[in-house]
């Protein structure tokens, strides 16, 4: 079987050329494509297979765990429809990538999109979003965050059996939400469920316990009496400890 002879390349490849291992001095003959690294804009040679490009990112922001942030063309560009332009050109932050100006067909909105996923995303992201709910929408959150009074709150679907428990929003205290999961029930309005370290945050079933608001209450007074006690105990031995003192002194 004859092997394929392979020119090496000396040119300044584009986004998105085509190239075999051998051509780009690679001793492999696994096809690579010429492609901008989605955290740092960086241009390298990625293995291409089964027509997808096998790494996104640079080893470098893989490390790093850097995520791809989205920048904006400056809206004073005028443009029209098929028009491809640099990033540079559109003030954006990947200076050598290349856009071109796409109109999404389900709403008609412009926008620039890369060359090298062109045509492979119709819609708009608003258009591709619309519908979907939870982990289906591309801005899904994970239905986690922490309430102003540092709680976390956690984001039921509408026919979940704990949807009782949560506001309009459908957000409930994760915490009150664990120890119900816990129970196999609802948790009432008065029932109270109060963290053993004092930590928000820690919501796991083992620091957590169920008291009825009143119950609530007389913890908080126990701990008010029993630290007013330690303290007339340390003000007792204050005096006994600067009379001991105030007697050495006076005998020297």
């Amino acid at each position: 079987m004859k092997k394929k002879n392979y020119q090496i390349i000396d040119h300044e490849p584009e986004l998105g050329e085509l190239r075999y291992g051998r051509e780009i001095g690679r001793n492999t003959g696994q096809r690579f494509i010429y492609a901008a690294c989605e955290g740092c804009g960086k241009k390298r040679w990625v293995e291409y297979r089964k027509g997808k490009i096998t790494d996104k990112k640079c080893m470098s922001c893989a490390k790093m765990g850097r995520t791809f942030k989205l920048s904006h063309a400056d809206k004073n560009v005028v443009a029209k429809v098929g028009d491809i332009k640099t990033g540079g050109e559109l003030g954006m932050k990947f200076k050598e990538q290349k856009y071109i100006y796409e109109s999404c067909p389900n709403c008609g909105n412009n926008r620039w999109v890369q060359v090298q996923v062109a045509g492979k995303y119709t819609k708009c992201r608003k258009c591709i979003n619309k519908g979907k709910y939870e982990d289906k929408n591309g801005r899904w959150n994970g239905g986690r965050k922490i309430s102003p009074q540092g709680y976390v709150e956690v984001r039921l679907l509408p026919n979940d059996p704990y949807i009782k428990m949560a506001k309009k929003s459908r957000y409930v205290l994760e915490h009150r939400l664990v120890v119900a999961r816990a129970l196999g029930r609802c948790l009432e309005d008065y029932e109270i469920v109060h963290h053993k370290d004092s930590n928000p945050l820690n919501n796991n079933i083992d620091n957590l316990e169920l008291i009825g608001d009143g119950s609530h209450n007389t913890m908080v007074e126990k701990t008010i009496k029993k630290n007013a006690t330690r303290i007339k105990e340390l003000e007792k031995r204050i005096i006994e400890l600067e009379t001991i003192l105030s007697k050495g002194l006076d005998k020297t």
